[in-house]
């Protein structure tokens, strides 16, 4: 008989930690190319634009080492992956030193507080670029020349989004791998889409808008992927991550009414601190 909850075995654990981080490597890749070479190819920028993407990553991987050595945890662990999460996630023209300064204040907050925190990074940054009136997932070349993509582009990555998470091939073959991994929440994930998609054909049945952004959006496919279904942030029986999908669908429409980026990441957020009572109506 199967089972409504999800048991955290720590060799099945750490086999998919392990397998998620090395389907990352590809974006952070990737981001090298799409935020910085091409970027500094084309004329927009300097040594420093090609280095920033991979900086990031490298930012992460020594606030991880830092904490795994002050809690006395192992340096692979779920805080290593909220942490390249985040350098793969942030807005490619953020200023570096609030994007990094962030990173290490978001992990402080997560020692006392149990609470997504690639959701929270990205609220924080957004509505900090919002008060600033400097947000944009567009990069520097992207801002001074108008693109007009076809579907072939999105999926080689040439869509806006994070300073490494365009690449939506590898986030579609990332998915179908993540399937397949029996811990992997794919409850979450799967509805979460299934309810967003649903809701965005009710709207263009009624407005008839078809915005693009709306259904290739990749920091909501990625987000939905690898954010939305950590395991220290959500249900831990298969009720409440039915229940957490469908309402992470659904509250992510509602809030893209007011800014899409900013819904699918606040969405997390909220989702991130209830998803406990989730599981006590479930039980």
């Amino acid at each position: 008989m199967k089972s409504n909850v999800y048991i955290h075995k720590s060799n099945i654990t750490d086999f998919l930690l392990k397998l998620t981080l090395m389907l990352l490597i590809p974006f952070a890749l990737f981001g090298i190319y799409k935020s910085g070479y091409r970027i500094y190819h084309h004329g927009y920028g300097n040594l420093f634009t090609i280095l920033k993407p991979i900086l990031y990553v490298m930012i992460a991987l020594i606030i991880s080492f830092v904490n795994s050595r002050i809690m006395k945890k192992k340096f692979i662990s779920s805080g290593l992956l909220s942490n390249i999460l985040i350098s793969l996630v942030i807005m490619p023209e953020a200023n570096f030193f609030l994007a990094v300064g962030l990173m290490i204040l978001v992990n402080i907050i997560v020692h006392f507080i149990k609470i997504n925190p690639v959701a929270l990074y990205m609220v924080i940054l957004i509505l900090i670029s919002m008060i600033f009136k400097n947000y944009s997932f567009l990069n520097i070349f992207e801002k001074e020349i108008d693109h007009v993509y076809i579907l072939m582009d999105y999926l080689l990555g040439l869509g806006y989004g994070g300073i490494s998470n365009t690449l939506l091939i590898m986030s579609i073959i990332s998915f179908i791998t993540l399937l397949c991994i029996r811990e992997y929440k794919k409850e979450i994930p799967l509805l979460a889409f299934i309810v967003y998609y649903a809701l965005l054909l009710v709207k263009l049945i009624f407005t008839h808008d078809l915005t693009s952004s709306f259904f290739i959006n990749n920091n909501l496919i990625f987000a939905f992927i690898f954010i939305a279904p950590l395991s220290r942030f959500t249900p831990y029986s298969k009720g409440g991550c039915y229940i957490y999908g469908v309402l992470l669908g659904a509250l992510t429409f509602a809030l893209s009414f007011i800014n899409l980026d900013l819904g699918v990441y606040l969405s997390i957020l909220l989702l991130s601190v209830i998803a406990g009572k989730i599981d006590k109506f479930i039980i």
